[in-house]
């Protein structure tokens, strides 16, 4: 693990593989960089990936008053300490957002997007009373609790019973964080604009995965994105939020598809 300095707070990453495509992996919410540990073992011969541990998040600093365009600085303060000019950039859910922000901000860096279970519209009311009950559910009872009961409705029955020790790990794993960074990362998402107009004006191809058993994104909105930028490649799957968790190999394959055909 490495360390970038981003306003004089270090953020972690890791650096895999080598090739001539980099792949930035941003994590989701209340996840860190450990997510993708079975990805890189199908992958890392592809190309050179680059994971990052949003601020707060696994071992990167806490930012305060951090919003989602915060998140997209200090991963362009990472690609700038490797020097890395472009790249292919995929996000999980808040992940996407922050990749989002980023081709707002830095779109000449980007030759590819990966939106894998997450999306560019903003918050509904109905969306933002929900995020308000989870702030105040953590202030009252604390971030661990709330990511177990979080969790437990993002994966799938089978995956939960049948691999119960890779969900509890990553249930563990995911619950190291402080109660300030949830909270800070709830009401960024809470905040963040609209960014349909980002994915309708992104130059290079957009990747997505969809998962028709999705709870946090209604499937006919999944669809709707989807025909927004010019170069798409769509991946609908029989799976819910955290597919790309329960089947790593299906998440390199599609990788791969996207590179070869694409980049």
């Amino acid at each position: 693990m490495s360390f970038a300095l981003f306003q004089s707070y270090p953020i972690a990453y890791t650096s895999y593989g080598a090739g001539k495509n980099t792949i930035v992996l941003l994590h989701g919410f209340c996840e860190h960089q450990f997510m993708w540990a079975d990805l890189i073992q199908h992958f890392q011969d592809e190309a050179r990936i680059l994971t990052i541990d949003l601020p707060g998040f696994g071992q990167s600093a806490f930012i305060p008053d951090a919003q989602i365009e915060t998140y997209a600085d200090a991963v362009k303060a990472v690609l700038d300490h490797e020097q890395i000019v472009t790249c292919i950039m995929a996000g999980h859910s808040m992940g996407g957002y922050v990749a989002l922000a980023f081709a707002e901000r830095y779109p000449e860096v980007l030759s590819g997007l990966g939106l894998l279970h997450s999306h560019p519209f903003e918050d509904d009311e109905t969306k933002k009373a929900s995020r308000e009950r989870a702030l105040e559910f953590v202030k009252e009872n604390g971030s661990k609790r709330y990511i177990k009961e979080l969790f437990q409705g993002l994966f799938s029955d089978a995956f939960k019973n049948n691999q119960s020790d890779r969900f509890n790990e990553f249930i563990s794993r995911c619950s190291e964080g402080c109660d300030a960074t949830v909270i800070q990362a709830i009401q960024a998402m809470r905040c963040r604009p609209d960014h349909a107009e980002t994915l309708k004006h992104i130059k290079g191809p957009v990747l997505f995965i969809i998962g028709k058993s999705d709870t946090t994104i209604a499937y006919t909105r999944s669809l709707e994105m989807a025909l927004l930028p010019e170069r798409a490649q769509v991946e609908i799957r029989n799976c819910g939020h955290m597919g790309i968790i329960e089947d790593p190999l299906m998440l390199s394959d599609v990788l791969k598809t996207f590179l070869i055909k694409n980049i």
